[in-house]
């Protein structure tokens, strides 16, 4: 698709019109709300707008002489639109009234005259207060619409405009004004446009818009400046070609996505830590999901099991744990078929490991559980403890001995002790047999 020169002056000199955006709902806002004024100022204003142009038919010769009841139907319309139906009936009553009584009567005109001059006033008055009251229920729908448009584009901090090339014209919506920090109405062109985005992503969004041109998709987000606050925007834009590739006008979004793109970026920064302190853990840490297979294999699982994260993930935790240990119903069973220990929420047991080499080794391991979306999922931290359990075991082997010793010294006659010599000359015994009392005391 080719777009013509005249087309691509336009839009990358004047992205946004000279001429000022139109808002024909500002003004329906603030006199729609004489239809909600008390009774006796509607209807005192109806009196008043009779009062003005019984007056100025009567002193203003041009209009007494050549159009007697313009102003008259000038009045009724704008009564009816602006104040109502019936204020509007009341003023054709009234204005009936002062055309006969001021205008027809003292003029001298014949009876019969008056007669078709007032159906005819009548007639043209009813349709008059019919018409504006159905354009009046139309107006009143729109500007709720609109309303209802600003008050859920303020909710969804999305703004919406509209570009006519034809007419050189741009409507902004009010959240759109709202979202660049520019009075409503301001006239726009693409540099001042520009001078609003982030200078680091200026290039990258005139780039953008010209591939738009084009007839790329136009998708794309960005930083604003604003106030000298740095705000991020998606803008989506739909544009309109004729069949010479001429840009005709288009449609286009902007939405506010500060809060998200912030959300997005805590979110980063606390994956990077957790990611950091994950890895950097001297325990191994596994996470497995409802169906026992490991989602999360940290670097001291890979040296505990001496299996790669990328190979562990997606298997069953059984992989790691030692068949005969699963059969006998031990609490690595447990582990395994997500026992009583899961539901109560974590706890911590002592299993059986198996490295990928076939080794068994003895793991210690505290577990917690986790609901995402209504799946359970359970982390483990598990700790090598097999020279723990050696050094346990060879601590109770020794005491074992040193119980088995006593006994035999203290069935033995004579003396028997063990005597120590501290470094500093001191001296201290730490041993001695019955017999050795005995032996002293003489």
């Amino acid at each position: 698709m080719t777009v013509s020169s005249h087309t691509l002056l336009f839009n990358t000199e004047t992205l946004m019109p000279y001429r000022k955006a139109f808002m024909p709902f500002e003004s329906y806002s603030i006199l729609f709300n004489l239809s909600s004024q008390p009774f006796w100022v509607r209807y005192g204003l109806a009196l008043l707008a009779v009062t003005a142009t019984t007056m100025a038919t009567i002193y203003i010769p041009v209009i007494g002489e050549r159009a007697a009841f313009l102003l008259f139907f000038f009045g009724i319309i704008q009564i009816s639109f602006w104040l109502g139906l019936y204020p509007g009936i009341l003023v054709a009553a009234l204005s009936l009234i002062s055309v006969n009584a001021l205008i027809l009567l003292p003029a001298g005109t014949e009876s019969y005259d008056i007669l078709i001059l007032n159906a005819g006033f009548g007639f043209v008055s009813a349709v008059m207060i019919a018409t504006t009251y159905c354009h009046r229920r139309i107006a009143k729908a729109l500007w709720t619409s609109q309303q209802d448009l600003d008050h859920a584009q303020t909710v969804g901090q999305i703004g919406s405009w509209r570009l006519n090339v034809l007419r050189n014209e741009l409507i902004w919506s009010n959240e759109n004004y709202r979202i660049f920090g520019i009075p409503k109405g301001t006239s726009m062109t693409y540099e001042n446009f520009l001078a609003i985005v982030h200078p680091d992503d200026r290039e990258y969004v005139d780039r953008m818009w010209q591939a738009g041109l084009k007839g790329e998709p136009y998708d794309i987000e960005h930083r604003l400046v604003v106030d000298g606050q740095v705000k991020w925007v998606r803008e989506k834009a739909v544009l309109e070609f004729d069949n010479k590739g001429s840009l005709l006008g288009g449609f286009g979004t902007t939405q506010d996505i500060t809060e998200l793109k912030r959300n997005e970026r805590a979110l980063l920064e606390s994956q990077r830590r957790y990611s950091g302190i994950f890895e950097s853990a001297m325990d191994a840490i596994v996470t497995i999901d409802n169906h026992q297979r490991i989602s999360l294999f940290n670097a001291a699982a890979e040296k505990m099991f001496g299996c790669k994260a990328e190979d562990a993930i997606g298997l069953s935790i059984d992989q790691f744990i030692p068949k005969w240990s699963r059969s006998y119903g031990s609490h690595s069973s447990g582990f395994s078929t997500m026992g009583p220990l899961y539901s109560n929420g974590g706890g911590r047991l002592a299993i059986n490991g198996l490295r990928v080499n076939g080794e068994v080794f003895s793991i210690e391991a505290s577990v917690s559980r986790c609901d995402e979306e209504g799946e359970p999922t359970f982390t483990a931290i598990l700790r090598d403890v097999t020279e723990v359990m050696r050094a346990e075991f060879a601590l109770k082997e020794r005491i074992r001995l040193q119980d088995q010793l006593t006994k035999v010294a203290a069935s033995v006659p004579g003396l028997i002790c063990s005597f120590r010599l501290r470094p500093d000359g001191s001296a201290c015994m730490p041993y001695a047999n019955p017999s050795t009392d005995s032996v002293l005391k003489r």
